[in-house]
């Protein structure tokens, strides 16, 4: 992590030895996304349970499509500070059933409709740090809420469009 001199297409031609990974951090990569090496990363690393990609400029939507066809058993994924990220990237967010944590915090390109359709399909969601988007309502908590019967942690500071209706909604789980 942090390593903005090593570039994800030189990590891609490793791909062949990382069969056993399950852990993978690329955040705050500096370069631009390289679908070719993004997906012989990701097809290379069939077990990958937790993927960590804070403030990666190579986070798109399109690299968002490849998570729940070629990451079946993600459970873990940190999308924080990801800026190129747009709400069509999140609406493909809602194939990826087998994610339990899932951290979007300061990803504010995200539509209320997109992470109404996320959460939608996040059914086994034990923790969300959803802090910093300018998205978050009261009715995304209670889709949140109603959806997510196994979440334990949420996080929803700096979220400006909150109101005292969000405490009411959680006091009722």
């Amino acid at each position: 992590a942090n390593c903005p001199l090593v570039r994800l297409s030189t990590v891609a031609k490793w791909a062949d030895h990382l069969r056993n990974l399950v852990h993978l951090d690329l955040s705050h990569t500096k370069e631009e996304y390289q679908p070719e090496a993004y997906l012989e990363l990701v097809l290379s690393c069939p077990h990958l349970e937790t993927l960590t990609v804070c403030a990666n400029l190579g986070m798109t939507d399109a690299a968002i499509l490849q998570i729940p066809e070629y990451m079946p058993f993600l459970s873990s994924l940190n999308l924080s500070g990801c800026k190129n990220i747009s709400s069509m990237g999140f609406t493909f967010l809602s194939e990826a059933t087998s994610l339990t944590r899932l951290k979007l915090g300061g990803c504010d390109k995200v539509s209320e409709k997109a992470f109404l359709q996320m959460i939608s399909g996040l059914t086994n969601l034990t923790k969300l740090n959803a802090s910093d988007l300018s998205l978050m309502t009261d009715k995304c908590v209670d889709k949140l809420m109603t959806t997510c019967s196994h979440i334990n942690s949420i996080n929803v500071c700096n979220n400006m469009l909150l109101t005292s209706e969000s405490l009411s909604i959680f006091a009722r789980f």
